[in-house]
């Protein structure tokens, strides 16, 4: 079981122990939509049962502790009253007081008579006695023993027990949580914070003894009557190495709740994670809430949030109602203030503190705990913080990381409206009109600069009452305010819409983006300027794309280009982007002879003026060449991708999606010419790197995975193929959406690699399923549709279906006759390679033997002629006479190599002629 369906499993697990055990079946039924196996593994951790069960849990690496909680329970029961009374050296125990993720804490006393003293002793868990977990309890040992302060628990004495198993007799703690502690002793803000600095102190101690705390959590940390802090179970902490400051373990053992992105995402862990841990639990102890959003209630939910969220402001989060919240006065009541007045204390220096221990990225967060604890003493004694300063650029660089792509199509609109009034003044008659314009130039330039900076102020929590809206939010301010704005000429209002709608688009709200671009293009209308009703229209036919209206998107873009056309006054970077646009367009749709002029002039005037790694030039290049290979021409695809490519592997330092694109872009024509040892590497890189920003798993990754597959099964390397194949399908199954064209898509290719594996009848069903999804959407004849139909066939010749080959054969002609665009092989023999093959087969060969036209075809492969050839001698042995045979069979090459491409049954019609033609009479 991987980490991505452990992960399911355990969310379903979860959820099901709440429902009631006469309605469970049928609940998880529902719950895993027919995914047997998934229902199955979740039933087993339902039965579970014995300790059997527990140790074959053990045994799986970094199996989520809080799971092995639950199904553990009524295992461990019996184990745990047969301890009560058994001795450990001195100390002999009374009952159990706790239990941890590996580890049952028991009160003990003091049983030799030498003095009577309490502690908590700790033991290893019935059923958890794997390798791995002894060591790690060693582990613990060893670092409490050289752990001396007076806020952690100390260790006492260790052993091993009678059947060999250590323990550890540690300082019995009677106390709270922390949190629990200061809301019944009714802390105010300031006193809840100088008890935080004694957690700080301690965890800062660990950290020059090179210990990192790893999964510090409110449960973990106790407050006794006395109001000392103690830290307790060190169980999975790590020792750092000095020279690189990191633990050495990444090992997935801690609270999702309180765990830190790196850890998510299983880094190696820095004192960075106790720093985080330590803002969660400060934010928890101010606001009486966790930093994200109450909407996360499972583990797998809320570690997500951690990721892709930014967390609340904590002045915010005051004010905010949670579901689970008693109210908010009564969270506020122990503070002795209302939440409106908690709001405010927390606002400005706290806020900024804590959010600063809470960045995603270790390196943005405070650099050690004294440094978070040395903030928190400055607030106190009301002095400037350093989490304030440099906030707001803070900030500003995280919506560009967070929004790329949207803040990009921003400048690059706002730089085309300024070039789009550039072009008003060139156009205006000299003089007066000149000067005129030049003022409304300069106005609206003013206006641009102001409505932007607005934007951007929202994000500013200085500016609108410590508020951290989502990019979403920030464009919808920006909607409202360009609503109410009457002072703009028709193209800076058009410009800026357009930028909106760009910038909707890329935050994945693409029915936002096209409202933008419908406005856009009324003002476009009213406004009497080609330039500005271009980029209206580019605008529009880009929303119309990102709203998946492929043929409105394609008129609204033809359009454009025509009316670029006819003005050359345009400025030529927005007639580039609108040719762009329009030839991947044209692309998408298989019109390639359309496509290649618009893709190649772009290329070309790209290429002209940006070097070989600019981003702009390589999107470019990358859709230029896709249509080349396309179009049979490889070869020359591999020349124009080569100095980017030289770019790269001279070690130029560029983005990673720069070198993804690159060398994505290279291993596409070589597949198509057939080194296919030279694509697997490239595209086996692409896939390093995909899982290196989205992490292994992702859907993000299933397309260079997909190409992976490929490339194995093109070296006959099946079954390494299908298991790459089979992940993709696993990947695109697990959004929960079967009915979706990426899942037939990936069943299409899983189907041609079982097919060649040897196994069709597996092939035939992975493709009924296919097609039955393509059949299910309004597009049904695309062109992924028409490449499973096209398998189809492929998989009933080599199930001996020929006669219902031939008819998925004469469903994919009805296709092309109708809609030739869509249909993929159009260009390509294989269709009519099988045809003659599936013909020959049944006997039912013409009596000219006009099989093959093959000069329609842009590009024959070798064996693609070679099987013609022989096909056709078949044809004519059967029809017209044995000399028209050998005419076309005897010229025929017969190196074993390339036979050996073609498949078995022509190869035994190759070996039947020779032994006709060659053998003696």
């Amino acid at each position: 079981m991987n980490a991505t369906e452990w992960k399911k499993v355990r969310e379903l697990f979860e959820a099901a122990l709440d429902v009631a055990e006469d309605d469970r079946a049928q609940w998880l039924a529902d719950a895993c939509a027919g995914d047997a196996q998934l229902q199955k593994q979740v039933q087993e951790f339902l039965d579970a049962d014995g300790e059997q069960q527990l140790q074959a849990l053990t045994s799986i690496e970094g199996i989520a502790p809080e799971l092995l909680e639950a199904i553990s329970e009524s295992t461990e029961a019996d184990a745990t009253q047969a301890l009560i009374g058994s001795r450990f050296g001195a100390w002999r125990l009374i009952r159990e007081i706790g239990r941890g993720g590996m580890g049952a804490v028991y009160l003990a006393e003091r049983d030799d008579g030498a003095y009577q003293q309490q502690a908590a002793i700790k033991l290893i868990r019935a059923g958890w006695d794997s390798v791995a977990i002894m060591q790690r309890f060693r582990a613990e040992r060893q670092i409490l023993a050289g752990l001396n302060h007076p806020n952690i628990a100390s260790l006492l004495d260790g052993g091993l027990s009678s059947d060999g198993k250590p323990y550890l007799v540690l300082e019995y703690v009677q106390g709270i949580e922390f949190a629990s502690y200061c809301n019944q002793h009714n802390l105010g803000i300031d006193a809840r914070l100088r008890l935080f600095l004694t957690v700080c102190a301690a965890v800062s101690y660990a950290h020059t003894r090179l210990v990192v705390r790893r999964d510090l959590k409110p449960a973990n940390i106790l407050v006794n009557e006395n109001g000392q802090v103690k830290l307790l179970d060190f169980g999975i902490a790590k020792l750092i190495d000095p020279a690189t400051g990191i633990s050495e373990s990444a090992t997935r053992m801690f609270t999702p709740e309180c765990a830190a992105p790196e850890q998510i995402r299983g880094e190696t862990a820095s004192t960075g994670v106790d720093v985080y841990a330590l803002g969660v639990l400060l934010f928890t102890v101010l606001t009486g809430r966790r930093p994200y959003s109450a909407a996360n209630t499972t583990p797998a939910a809320y570690e997500q949030a951690i990721l892709t969220q930014e967390p609340l402001r904590p002045s915010s989060a005051a004010l905010t109602p949670q579901p689970e919240a008693e109210g908010l006065r009564a969270l506020a009541q122990p503070f002795g203030l209302t939440p409106s007045h908690l709001s405010k204390n927390l606002r400005g220096d706290l806020d900024a503190i804590i959010l600063k221990a809470l960045r995603k990225e270790p390196e943005q967060r405070y650099g050690t705990v004294a440094e978070f604890a040395r903030d928190i003493e400055r607030h106190l004694a009301r002095l400037p913080v350093s989490a304030r300063r440099g906030n707001i650029r803070y900030h500003a660089t995280r919506f560009l990381q967070r929004h790329a792509l949207a803040v990009a199509l921003v400048a690059l609109a706002t730089l085309s409206l300024f070039i789009g009034l550039g072009l008003a003044v060139w156009q205006a008659e000299q003089a007066r009109k000149q000067r005129d314009l030049a003022q409304i130039e300069a106005s609206n330039a003013r206006a641009v600069a102001e409505f932007v900076t607005g934007v951007f102020d929202a994000a500013d929590p200085a500016s609108n009452d410590g508020a951290n809206p989502r990019a979403s939010e920030l464009l919808d301010i920006g909607r409202a305010e360009l609503a109410e704005r009457s002072d703009l000429q028709p193209a800076t209002r058009v410009a800026l819409l357009v930028a909106l709608g760009n910038a909707y688009i890329g935050v994945s709200k693409p029915e936002l983006g096209f409202e933008s671009m419908q406005e856009a293009m009324k003002e476009a209308q009213r406004s009497n300027s080609p330039a500005t009703m271009v980029a209206a229209l580019y605008g529009l036919g880009y929303a119309h794309n990102a709203n998946r209206h492929d043929q409105e998107a394609l008129e609204a873009l033809q359009r454009a280009h025509a009316l670029a056309e006819q003005h050359p006054e345009i400025d030529l970077i927005l007639r580039e982007d609108v040719a762009f646009l329009l030839g991947l367009q044209l692309h998408n749709a298989a019109r390639y002879d359309e496509a290649l002029p618009l893709l190649q002039a772009t290329y070309e005037a790209r290429a002209a003026r940006l070097p070989p790694s600019n981003q702009e030039r390589i999107s470019a290049m990358t859709m230029y060449t896709t249509a080349l290979t396309r179009r049979g021409d490889a070869e020359l695809a591999l020349k124009v991708i080569e100095p980017s490519y030289q770019a790269l592997k001279s070690g130029e330092k560029m983005p990673l999606k720069r070198q993804k694109d690159i060398l994505a872009a290279r291993a596409y024509p070589l597949l198509t010419l057939e080194r296919y040892g030279e694509a697997e590497l490239d595209y086996r890189e692409v896939l390093r790197l995909d899982e290196q920003v989205f992490g292994v798993g992702d859907l993000r990754t299933s397309v260079s995975m997909n190409n992976v597959a490929i490339c194995l099964s093109r070296q006959s390397r099946f079954a390494q193929a299908r298991d790459v194949m089979m992940r993709v399908v696993e990947i695109y199954r697990a959004r929960g959406q079967t009915d979706d064209t990426q899942v037939a898509f990936a069943l299409v290719n899983l189907a041609a690699i079982l097919r060649k594996a040897g196994d069709p009848a597996a092939a035939f069903t992975a493709l009924e399923e296919a097609i039955g999804i393509f059949a299910r959407r309004p597009d049904v004849n695309n062109q992924q549709a028409t490449k499973a139909r096209f398998e189809m066939a492929l998989t009933q010749e080599a199930l001996g279906q020929f006669e219902a080959a031939l008819q998925s054969l004469e469903l994919l002609r009805a296709i092309a006759v109708n809609d030739g665009e869509r249909y993929i092989y159009i260009r390509n023999p294989e269709p009519d390679l099988l045809n003659a093959r599936l013909r020959t087969r049944l006997h039912q060969l013409p009596k000219d033997c006009a099989l093959f036209a093959l000069q329609k075809f842009p590009k024959i492969l070798p064996k693609q002629e070679l099987e013609a050839n022989i096909l056709q001698s078949q044809c004519a042995l059967e029809n017209l006479s044995p000399e028209a045979a050998r005419a076309i069979f005897m010229p025929l090459t017969r190196d074993a190599s390339a036979l050996q491409a073609l498949p078995v049954y022509v190869q035994t019609l190759q070996l039947d002629l020779q032994k006709r033609f060659e053998s003696p009479d």
